[in-house]
């Protein structure tokens, strides 16, 4: 064999490892991507469930607030202490004024 078939060879040689190393480390960045992909969903949808979690707990505290301070209003509609003492004055007046009139009104009749 003459020297340039020998040098062909070595070149041959050396492109086949070459093309063998860089298929190998293809397919370790191919592997290493597909894992950080999976990886990438997967808090993707931890995240999505916080969220909707988070939006739900939301909701849920602002339907919450939403009641108590319905039921805060309902409490301070009927009427303060102060005013109350003063209608069940007014009513009891006004009990004893019809009891009277009736009274009066039986006194006539007999």
């Amino acid at each position: 064999m003459d020297s340039c078939q020998l040098q062909s060879m070595d070149e041959e040689i050396r492109f086949r490892m070459k093309h063998q190393r860089l298929l190998e480390e293809f397919v370790d960045l191919q592997k290493d991507f597909v894992s950080k992909k999976k990886k990438m969903q997967i808090t993707q949808k931890k995240r999505d469930a916080l969220l909707a979690e988070v939006r739900f707990l939301r909701q849920k505290h602002s339907y919450l607030m939403d009641l108590r301070s319905n039921k805060l209003e309902a409490k301070k509609e009927p009427v303060s202490p102060e005013k109350s003492c003063m209608q069940n004055e007014n009513v009891d007046k006004k009990e004893k004024i019809k009891d009277r009139e009736t009274i009066n009104k039986r006194i006539k009749n007999l």
